[in-house]
């Protein structure tokens, strides 16, 4: 039992990426649980359920989006991914870079909880510019870029 829930963690890990690369938004939220929950560190953690919005949101206001998967370290539930996402921002038109560890929680086929680790002083700078470069490292004014980020998904 534990040998084949591994391997379904692997794979709906695999799907993910996938899915994402493809920017296939039903197909990103059909791998989660309708109550998941998800947290990185410019979103905050998003109200359970509302992790398909957030998907369709940033695909949205992406282009040339590219996602490579480094590492995929998995155990019975849980995968632990490392990646990058290559991608325009459509409103500035700014060129993003992430470097990111993403833990996945899997019950069964599909994720319960997804959490997102990632440089967001850097997130900041290529998002915002030079204000990000003086400004991007304190909490506060992180917490303010928040609530644009988050407007098309709450």
């Amino acid at each position: 039992m534990n040998i084949e829930q591994e391997r379904t963690t692997r794979q709906v890990s695999i799907d993910l990426f996938d899915a994402l690369q493809n920017q296939d938004s039903e197909r990103l939220t059909r791998l989660y649980l309708p109550d998941a929950s998800f947290v990185d560190p410019v979103l905050g953690e998003l109200p359970r359920g509302s992790v398909g919005t957030m998907w369709r949101s940033f695909l949205t206001h992406v282009d040339d989006l590219t996602v490579d998967v480094i590492e995929n370290d998995v155990s019975i539930h849980v995968a632990d991914v490392h990646w990058t996402a290559d991608y325009r921002v459509h409103a500035t038109g700014r060129r993003m870079r992430l470097d990111v560890l993403s833990r996945l929680v899997c019950l069964g086929p599909r994720i319960s909880r997804h959490e997102d680790r990632y440089d967001s002083w850097a997130w900041a700078r290529m998002a915002h510019g030079l204000p990000s470069v003086f400004l991007g490292w304190n909490p506060l004014w992180l917490r303010r870029q928040r609530h644009p980020a988050r407007g098309d998904i709450l």
